[in-house]
């Protein structure tokens, strides 16, 4: 939010008229490449922030002309600008993220490398595990308007239609699709017959030390502990690929879980394991493919 804030306050110290920093700059002095956009004039009728913001998302790329490669085929100038744009959306109406990714996309369009560029920072940064900034809503608003674009190949249509379909599975407030496992007991069960409080659902490697450490973090920390030893939430831990042999032990009061469905993968999206859900009473998701520090903040 601090940085949306810089960036309006940056729209509208131009819209009412400061002058460019190159203009004011000496010009005997050496200065490094402007890495940022010309922001848009924002129309004086409007008045509130979501309305300002809205208008600075879909007017983002008015300033920079995809033909020209310089700037467009610059990784670190497109990257920068649209981690900058990704920025706003926060702050802007539902209705306007379509438009804004459908006028970037359309600005793009102006060159088949800077479009593919733009693919692959869209990817990068709203689907990638590791990206501080990965939203799926954000993602999904970005596939949809790619898909609607004329300019994709076909192969391109496939691979990011196959994206949409992945990240509208398991949306929060849907119900989680039910699967059939085997505890560590020996007891076949399913998911939905499991599930008689709110569950945290992890899908996990057993033999992983990456993994192991995050089963650490989670069961040591008082806001799963406490609630799991007093029996107002439970943990189950499903190993992804249904090996046991190096399985390492979870902490006090998981249940752990060997899956029998065989097509676990096509029913949860499986970027990087593990792979963790919270659950209400009913089965149905609140919080999809988390952070351990999200489900804490959650908890």
């Amino acid at each position: 939010m601090k940085h949306l804030t810089l960036l309006l306050s940056a729209l509208l110290a131009v819209s009412c008229g400061r002058s460019d920093s190159a203009e004011t700059a000496s010009a005997d002095t050496e200065t490094p490449p402007v890495l940022s956009l010309e922001l848009p004039h924002i129309p004086e009728t409007i008045s509130t922030m979501e309305g300002q913001a809205g208008y600075l998302a879909v007017h983002f790329w008015d300033g920079l002309n995809f033909a020209d490669t310089t700037r467009s085929l610059n990784v670190d100038f497109m990257e920068q600008n649209f981690v900058d744009f990704l920025s706003v959306l926060p702050a802007v109406m539902t209705s306007d993220r379509a438009p804004a990714f459908d006028a970037l996309l359309r600005n793009a369009s102006a060159h088949h490398g800077a479009y593919g560029l733009i693919l692959e920072l869209g990817d990068k940064y709203l689907s990638d595990p590791n990206s501080p900034m990965r939203n799926e809503d954000y993602y999904i608003d970005f596939l949809t308007e790619v898909l609607s674009d004329s300019v994709i190949s076909p192969s391109e249509r496939t691979e990011y239609g196959y994206y949409l379909d992945e990240a509208r599975k398991t949306r929060p407030g849907t119900v989680a699709p039910d699967f059939t496992f085997v505890t560590r007991s020996g007891k076949t069960t399913t998911l939905h017959k499991s599930v008689d409080r709110p569950t945290v659902l992890i899908f996990t490697d057993m033999a992983s030390e990456n993994c192991a450490s995050i089963h650490d973090y989670l069961g040591h920390h008082p806001a799963i502990s406490e609630p799991v030893a007093s029996g107002d939430i439970q943990v189950l831990a499903v190993s992804h690929d249904g090996d046991s042999r190096q399985a390492r032990s979870l902490p006090a009061g998981w249940i752990e879980g060997h899956p029998v469905t065989s097509n676990l993968d096509s029913l949860y999206p499986m970027l990087a394991i593990p792979v963790i859900y919270f659950l209400n009473s009913g089965s149905v998701i609140i919080l999809k493919d988390t952070t351990p520090e999200e489900l804490i903040s959650h908890l």
